[in-house]
């Protein structure tokens, strides 16, 4: 028993001082061991690195296209008169057969190009696609040119104008001295010669 309480009798009076004073200064260590790791970390320890700013997303600037103009389509395509479409001429002038009798028709709303003039051929082909075989003939305020042809608008016999169809497609431009469609008209060549369309703006 003397034995064994050599090894487990509690230490003297000095030595319970010592280490009183002994666990303070242990944890003032820790403390300021801690304090020193929070300061040279930059107060992110222990915490999750943050993300980046996102890049905004930049901003494209798109030009705000002018809205295509809709097919020019006659509304009562009855009340005009039909004629048999005979030969092509060029982009703005046809020749029909009006109740047996042959005609030439100058289109009243539009200019085409004329032969040995840049776009001629095209707006000549084009004239020939769109007509086909049948047309719709409109009058206005004057009835002939001074060659004697009928002045008229030009229809498809489906109702689509011709002239517009010409015009907005950049093949021919439009008539500005009158006519009941002069407006319209020339709202299709402005939008053609701005969007750079066809053979006499692109």
């Amino acid at each position: 028993m003397r034995r064994l309480t050599r090894y487990f009798r509690w230490p003297k009076l000095g030595q319970r001082r010592r280490v009183a004073i002994l666990w303070p200064l242990l944890i003032l260590l820790a403390a300021f061991v801690g304090f020193v790791e929070f300061f040279t970390d930059g107060g992110t320890a222990g915490t999750a690195t943050p993300e980046p700013f996102a890049s905004p997303t930049p901003l494209v600037q798109t030009a705000t296209a002018t809205a295509t103009p809709p097919p020019f389509l006659h509304p009562n395509l009855e009340s005009l008169e039909k004629a048999t479409v005979v030969e092509v001429i060029d982009g703005d002038t046809i020749r029909v057969l009006i109740g047996g009798e042959r005609q030439s028709v100058r289109y009243y709303g539009i200019d085409a190009p004329e032969r040995d003039e840049k776009c001629y051929q095209e707006a000549t082909e084009r004239n020939r696609e769109l007509v086909g075989s049948i047309v719709r003939l409109e009058a206005d305020a004057r009835d002939k040119d001074e060659h004697g042809r009928l002045l008229r608008y030009v229809f498809t016999d489906e109702g689509i104008s011709v002239d517009a169809a010409l015009v907005s497609e950049g093949l021919a431009k439009a008539w500005r001295e009158d006519g009941r469609y002069v407006n319209r008209l020339t709202t299709y060549e402005i939008h053609a010669q701005q969007q750079g369309t066809g053979c006499l703006w692109k």
